[in-house]
């Protein structure tokens, strides 16, 4: 059984213009060709573009503890001159 939003949804597909829905089908037809779920934010989305793209081999899992500690107990690289964020802006 549809949902209220899902019969919404469905009512205003029929008005889009038929450009837009072939945009529509085409992004449905990559969403269910794609053996990953749909992605839920952009960096899920980067993932999923990684894995199709065949530059990840898996997608990682949350950070454990050890990562979360040693992300804390990081040490800085000190550089000597201009901070390197001014040197790009000038190399621009």
């Amino acid at each position: 059984m549809a949902t209220p939003n899902f019969d919404q949804l469905l009512e205003r597909v029929k008005y889009l213009p038929p450009e837009e829905q072939k945009i529509l089908r085409d992004c449905l037809e990559a969403y269910l060709a794609s053996p990953l779920p749909p992605a839920k934010d952009a960096y899920e989305e980067s993932l999923r573009r990684g894995m199709a793209a065949g530059s990840l081999t898996r997608i990682p899992g949350p950070p454990t503890e050890e990562d979360i500690a040693r992300f804390r107990n990081r040490n800085p690289i000190q550089i000597e001159g201009e901070p390197l964020s001014e040197t790009i802006i000038r190399d621009r």
